[in-house]
């Protein structure tokens, strides 16, 4: 209202000095707006809206963890006109790969190709509704996928583990758990 941004209670946040934001489950297009009103009518935003954008865009997200000396995993972005011998010698190398949506999260829309032929034959039926798609190396594991969380090169949260609901997906949403890590695992060795 005005340039100023307000909770359905009524509530003035832009009065606020300074706004903490992290729900990635409610994130949506107006929510990206509203942060970036905040951070225009003056308010400082932890976890503005050009990091919140960044870090909850897969592709982007995987780019800079990569630029930043973080392990993650092999990827490649695609649009409509990918090379069909990129995708086959991609297959060869990795095996299998996950395409992911790249703004979305807990497990939702992720899906496993084991062959060229399958995920040409999914981009066909999909190509009319998706002009790029963010594929990654399937990574095999056993029960569990460790995480860590880091800020400016220092651990700051304990590790925790989130365990298969699914038979290659760990987020919570498709029926995995996540539990606290202990000195059950090396920080360093996960990281």
């Amino acid at each position: 209202l005005n340039g100023q941004v307000y909770t359905e209670g009524g509530e003035n946040l832009s009065g606020c000095g300074v706004f903490f934001h992290m729900s990635l489950d409610e994130s949506n297009r107006v929510t990206c707006d509203m942060l970036q009103s905040l951070e225009l009518s003056g308010v400082k935003v932890v976890n503005d809206f050009t990091a919140f954008s960044r870090g909850s865009d897969k592709y982007v997200a995987n780019v800079l963890l990569r630029k930043n000396g973080v392990n993650v995993p092999p990827s490649v972005y695609i649009g409509r006109n990918y090379s069909r011998r990129l995708m086959d010698r991609l297959f060869e190398e990795w095996k299998a790969v996950v395409v992911k949506p790249r703004n979305r999260w807990g497990g939702k829309g992720i899906i496993k190709f084991e062959t060229s032929e399958h995920f040409n034959d999914y981009y066909w039926s999909v190509q009319h509704m998706c002009d790029h798609f963010y594929l990654e190396k399937f990574i095999p594991f056993e029960s569990m996928d460790y995480r860590v969380e880091i800020i400016a090169g220092k651990r700051v949260g304990h590790p925790y583990s989130r365990q298969k609901g699914h038979s290659f997906i760990t987020n919570i949403g498709p029926e995995g758990r996540g539990k606290p890590v202990l000195n059950e695992v090396d920080d360093e060795a996960i990281t």
